[in-house]
């Protein structure tokens, strides 16, 4: 029995390993500074290694308590979903704040152009002077703009925030 377990929570931790791996291989294109988990600054390496690393203490201690396998793996299957279930919170309540700002920021973008700013110098100062979670959003984008070209420094921000409202706003720009 206690080998049976040993053997499953093997096999686990060494498939998580390897989708840890195949995801770091993928990472061709440079990443921003921003999200690598859409909307959030975490690297998909890091959120993986938080829900193996979630799973296994769990398991660990709950084994040592019980000395039980079948026991320790249902409480150590569900706290390894709390790490995405916090993600995805944060993300939601960043996205919400990010959608709340668009009017100001898309008003600030217009008066600058009006003034006489140039497209990209508005968007700039959109991420100098605009609405905080906009700022925090646009922070690569001057960088971005001078090496990439606008439009790709535009596509990166839009990967980065992955929001339908954002896309839009985007597609405008």
């Amino acid at each position: 029995m206690i080998f049976a377990a040993s053997a499953a929570t093997a096999l686990v931790v060494v498939l998580g390993l390897k989708r840890i791996v195949r995801t770091a291989r993928h990472r061709r294109r440079p990443r921003s500074p921003v999200a690598a988990v859409p909307g959030l600054d975490v690297s998909p390496l890091r959120f993986w290694l938080t829900i193996l690393g979630t799973a296994v203490l769990s398991y660990v201690l709950i084994y040592a308590l019980t000395g039980l396998p079948v026991v320790s793996a249902v409480p150590a299957v569900v706290l390894a979903t709390l790490p995405r279930a916090y993600l995805a919170r944060r993300r939601a309540e960043r996205l919400a704040r990010v959608q709340e700002s668009w009017p100001d920021g898309i008003r600030d973008v217009l008066a600058l152009v009006r003034s006489g700013a140039s497209l990209p110098n508005a968007i700039e100062d959109l991420s100098l002077f605009g609405p905080e979670p906009l700022r925090d959003a646009f922070q690569g984008f001057a960088v971005y703009a001078r090496s990439l070209g606008v439009v790709k420094a535009l596509e990166m921000v839009k990967q980065d925030l992955a929001d339908p409202t954002s896309d839009r706003v985007f597609e405008v720009l």
